[in-house]
């Protein structure tokens, strides 16, 4: 029997797929996405992990056309308004497993939350090490810089944020937003008018509460939601190995400095496959 894998050219479904191959014998059947934004396209390494592992490709041509012939159901089957476009992917990718008549689907949601993966992350983390006097936050400063590309400059202006109390009311300061400052949206705004009508964070600035919140509420209810609509709706259930509440309370568990090392996060699972 085939097992259905969604692979992006990350480490997070790479290595899924990679462990269920090489250490449970599992026969993989790969589901990848070609994005016409080469911004976003990860082909190349898409194609790397596939011939390490003798696989054959399989690639899902996204266009103009197949993105308008879905977008109305799609935004109908959804029934709320949601965070991100990524459904339109999604349910691009579930026709087409579906049509492969493979009913389950494993992918890697859930290893930036657990391993410390987004750029927040580093923020938090550096921002920990510096409050305890750690030897390593110089260290650790200066490869963020040279290997995340970002400045101490940014550094700062998140040390400046996390003291303002609108930290509670959005404690992701970049996300994947490429340095956009949140603060501009939001300053005009009065606390009262915050209190009354958005939702407040336990933001101490520690980096595992910045877990607690990406897991609990910022971003892994909205992407469980988004793929169990998303699948289930052409018949194939989705499935996420890191979400396992035993791996999440291991990695939870863990010291950040395991999980970034020198710039680069989710350094243990890198180490590990």
């Amino acid at each position: 029997r085939k097992y259905g894998f969604i692979l992006s050219g990350g480490i997070d479904s790479s290595s899924i797929l990679g462990i269920a191959k090489k250490e449970l014998n599992v026969e993989p059947y790969s589901f990848s996405l070609d994005i016409p934004d080469q911004r976003f396209n990860e082909n190349n390494e898409i194609k790397e992990i596939l011939e390490f592992h003798n696989m054959e490709k399989n690639f899902i041509k996204v266009t103009s056309s197949n993105t308008k012939d879905i977008l109305f159901n799609e935004l109908l089957q959804q029934d709320e308004p949601l965070p991100t476009p990524n459904f339109i992917l999604h349910n691009i990718l579930a026709s087409q497993i579906n049509d492969k008549g493979i009913k389950v689907v494993l992918n890697g949601v859930g290893g930036d939350e657990i391993l410390l993966g987004y750029h927040d992350h580093f923020l938090y983390h550096l921002f920990n090490l510096e409050q305890d006097n750690s030897k390593l936050f110089n260290n650790e400063l200066f490869y963020w810089e040279k290997n995340q590309k970002r400045t101490e400059a940014l550094y700062k202006k998140f040390k400046i944020y996390l003291k303002s109390n609108l930290s509670n009311f959005n404690p992701d300061f970049l996300a994947r937003s490429q340095g956009y400052d949140y603060l501009s949206l939001v300053k005009n705004l009065n606390l009262d008018t915050f209190n009354k009508y958005f939702k407040s964070f336990k933001n101490s600035g520690k980096v595992l509460d910045k877990q607690i919140n990406d897991i609990s509420s910022l971003t892994i209810p909205h992407s469980v939601k988004m793929d169990d609509t998303c699948y289930l709706s052409h018949a194939v259930e989705t499935r996420q190995p890191f979400l396992d509440y035993r791996l999440i309370n291991l990695c939870l568990s863990m010291p950040s400095r395991y999980k970034i090392k020198k710039g680069i996060g989710k350094f243990i699972l890198r180490q590990a496959v």
